[in-house]
This record gives C-alpha cells, structure tokens and sequence, in this order.
C-alpha cells in the first residue's frame, strides 16, 4: 500500500531534478512541486494503489504544468539566424547553491533555439533515459507521429550543434555528437537534495490538505442544554392527542435503490438482439437444411447400384459437381466400368459427366459434354 510520506521521500528529488531542468524560475519550481505532491497527498487518501508506479504518474503530471508554462530562454543568447558558440567552460558549473540549481550555460543556450515539445523530447530522452514508447505515452504523442517527432528533435539538435564552430561540423557521427552534448551536460550537473527546502515543500502540502478537509466539512450544530431538551420533549408529550396512531406513509414500503431507467433500457435492448440474434441462426440453420434435403430429392440412380455405392459416389461426386449448379435432376447410369451423370439443367443446356471404376468405391473423371 503507497504511503504518501513514502512517496514523498523517495521521489522529491526527481521531481525537482524534472522541473530544475526545465522551468529556470525557483519560484515557479517550488509552485510546481506543491501542486504534484498536494495531489499526490489527496489521491493517496482516496486510492492508495492509485499512483503506483509513481514515476510515470509524476512525468505526465509534470508535462501539463510544463507545457503551459513560456518557453524558458538566456536574455544574454542571441536569437535569430545566428547559432551558438558552445566554449568548452561553457559546460562547467558549480554545486546547488542560492535559489535553484546553476544550469549549464551550453544548456541554456541549446534550450534558446528549441520548443517546449521539442526541449521535453530530449531531456526525457537523455536524462531520464526514457524510450521512445515510454517518451510517446508520456506525452501522449499519437503512436504514427510520434518517431517522426522523435528524430525532427534530435536532427534538430544536430544541426545546431554542427553548426555552432567550423571543427564541430567535421565531427558528425549522426546523433552521437547529440549523445556526447547531454553527456557532458549531465556530469556537470551536480542537481542534490535541498533539506530545507523539501521540509518547506511538505509542510506547505499538509497545511493546504488540511485547510481544504476543513473547509469541505460541514459546520457542526450547537448543542442545546439538558433541560431545553427536557422541556420541549414534555410539552411534546403534553400535546400529543391520545389514541391516534402513528401515520406511516405507504410509499416507505417501496424499494429505494430500484433499477434506473438506463439499466432497463440496456437490458430490454440486450433481450432484443439476442431474440433476434437465435431467429437469425435458427432460420439459416433451417434454409441450410432444407437446400441439402432438395439437394439429395433430385438425384436419381436408374442403374443397379447398391446402398454403398450410393452413398459413396454422391459423397465423393455428386456432392464437389452439383452443388455448384441450378439443375432440375441428376440420372446416374452405369455401363461395365463407367458411370454417367446426367444432369438436367433448368432451362439452360444439359450436361453428363462420365466417371471411371478404378476400384471399390473408387472413380475418377473420365469425360465430359454438354447434350443440347
């Protein structure tokens, strides 16, 4: 079972490290924090295996607060045409410290020349080390667009990258100079816990927690004194006239919780298709046999034949040839070694087909015309 504290301690950390990267306003971040684990607090309450596992819950959680915030930019990186020039100490920075984290100033150069789609792409990608399904889940991408979106990110990058100084385009490996960027980018990070600020964080939840359970319920009446209640009950009692029994309304009787209107009218709807569902089978089950009964009526055999040469030669030939056509009758003769079929068409051209004995119960086609 989740327990909200639980929760709490062990994935404060990643949802800072989530929102640092992104939203550059410690103000904002601390915001953001509080409404993910203020909804986390209620939801725990209500279901506890509602949130579990938890970071999938808390990256698509995090990407609606993101996705409506303004694309976070460098006032000092140019913008326009011009690209950026990723020095090496640009990549340098120094421990957390004052409000929030220092971002890399390669990064925040990066993040000037991309969208918000495009910038959560690629920090999903790279430092969460999400997959393409789970990036495409997370930010409930449609599954055909979504690897196209996918690589016009990272080509993106690429490019930028290529074309930030002469000696960085001659270094194209496809995405590995991408890799390489976020690589360096994320050993200088040094993004750690902030213990006054994960204390104030939570303090904040429960007080909101507490102050929206205050406020949903309702005010408890006052309590009257011992002997108001005395008074009223005898002057009650004083007024009730004798020998008048107690009116009891017949409709207390009735069943409350009846079934609505809407159960009734799915149930009636279910009786009606599976009615008529059986008289659909039923009928098609009846034609099928009636055919195969006219079928067998019309076949006539004027030669000595016995029963199981009958049943043989009308299973094994007469049933794979006739059924195939619209005849009024079908004559079987039989000569030595040969058998003739003789089928007489309705209104159309007549037509035999002769079959040679190759052994018991055994015949294959021998010939076949059409008799005018």
């Amino acid at each position: 079972m989740a327990d909200f504290n639980e929760i709490y301690d062990r994935y404060f950390l990643d949802a800072y490290k989530y929102l640092a990267l992104r939203i550059y306003d410690h103000d904002k971040v601390k915001g953001m924090l509080t409404k993910l684990f203020l909804y986390a607090a209620e939801q725990v309450e209500r279901e506890p295996m509602a949130l579990l596992p938890f970071l999938p819950f808390m990256y698509s959680f995090c990407w609606k607060m993101v996705s409506r915030e303004p694309a976070s930019t460098l006032k000092s990186v140019p913008t326009g045409k011009n690209r950026p020039v990723f020095y090496a100490d640009s990549y340098s920075v120094e421990a957390t410290g004052g409000e929030g984290p220092i971002v890399p100033q390669a990064l925040l150069e990066l993040v000037s020349y991309l969208t918000i789609e495009e910038r959560e792409i690629l920090w999903l990608k790279h430092f969460e080390e999400l997959t393409d399904s789970e990036i495409t889940r997370t930010l409930q991408l449609h599954p055909k667009e979504a690897p196209r979106r996918i690589y016009n990110a990272m080509q993106k990058t690429r490019d930028i990258l290529a074309n930030s100084s002469a000696e960085a385009a001659r270094h194209i490996n496809y995405f590995g100079n991408v890799n390489t960027f976020f690589e360096n980018i994320k050993l200088s990070l040094n993004i750690i816990e902030d213990k006054n600020l994960k204390a104030e964080i939570k303090a904040d939840v429960l007080a909101k927690k507490m102050a929206k359970a205050s406020s949903a319920m309702p005010p408890q009446p006052e309590m009257e004194s011992p002997q108001v209640v005395a008074e009223e009950q005898s002057t009650i009692e004083e007024a009730e006239p004798v020998g008048v029994e107690e009116f009891t309304p017949i409709y207390s009787e009735i069943e409350e919780d009846g079934p609505s209107f809407r159960e009734l009218w799915r149930k009636i709807q279910g009786a009606v298709i599976a009615v008529f569902a059986i008289l659909v089978v039923s009928f098609v089950g009846t034609m099928l046999y009636l055919n195969k009964t006219n079928f067998y009526s019309k076949i006539i055999y004027s030669a000595d034949f016995s029963d199981r040469e009958k049943s043989a030669f009308t299973k094994n030939i007469l049933e794979n040839v006739l059924p195939q056509r619209d005849f009024v009758k079908a004559e079987v003769n039989k000569s030595d070694s040969k058998v003739y079929v003789l089928v007489d068409a309705d209104g159309g051209v007549n037509e035999e087909f002769s079959y040679k004995t190759i052994g018991e119960l055994k015949w294959i086609s021998a010939g076949y015309k059409k008799v005018y």
